[in-house]
């Protein structure tokens, strides 16, 4: 006898925009309405500006609003973290993009920039250099887009960014 199978999906872009705006505001513990005025128009901003720094600082604010009973001291929990917030402004970012040398933590593609993010425990410039070693760029570097290296590094005392470093190449 044969299985069946389902797939589940969203039905249109706006509930699953709604959808993941909650998921995001229930998990930070926050209300909706102020996930998407406080923190989603000023990350989209600080992109599409290619402003690391204010890019940065909204990051920050959000992981300093998390409780700390809900903070993993993993570097996996901080990137679940970005990329629920990034994939939550609509961008499209991918985890985990494969390469022939590696695995990029994150992709970011905008219309004028393509961003590399990795994250780390120790220093934004070890995920620098991860990225130069590794050529995470290579496979965008006939985009036509600024390229841009990130690389985040979080303190797990702390719960929050620690340090970060950005590269523009092309």
């Amino acid at each position: 006898m044969g299985r069946q199978r389902y797939r589940l999906g969203y039905p249109n872009y706006e509930v699953e925009q709604s959808f993941q705006q909650y998921l995001l505001a229930d998990y930070l513990e926050m209300p909706a309405g102020h996930v998407a005025d406080a923190i989603l128009f000023r990350l989209e901003d600080a992109l599409n500006d290619q402003n690391i720094e204010g890019f940065i600082n909204v990051l920050k604010s959000v992981f300093g609003g998390i409780p700390h009973h809900l903070f993993l001291p993993q570097e996996a929990y901080y990137h679940s973290v970005v990329y629920l917030i990034l994939k939550l402004l609509g961008f499209d970012v991918h985890a985990e993009w494969l390469t022939n040398l590696g695995r990029i933590d994150a992709v970011l593609e905008l219309p004028a920039a393509v961003y590399i993010i990795e994250f780390k425990m120790t220093t934004g410039e070890a995920a620098i250099q991860q990225i130069r070693e590794k050529q995470y760029d290579l496979p965008f570097r006939d985009s036509g887009k600024a390229i841009i290296l990130l690389g985040i590094a979080f303190d797990k005392e702390g719960r929050n960014i620690a340090d970060w470093a950005v590269e523009h190449t092309r």
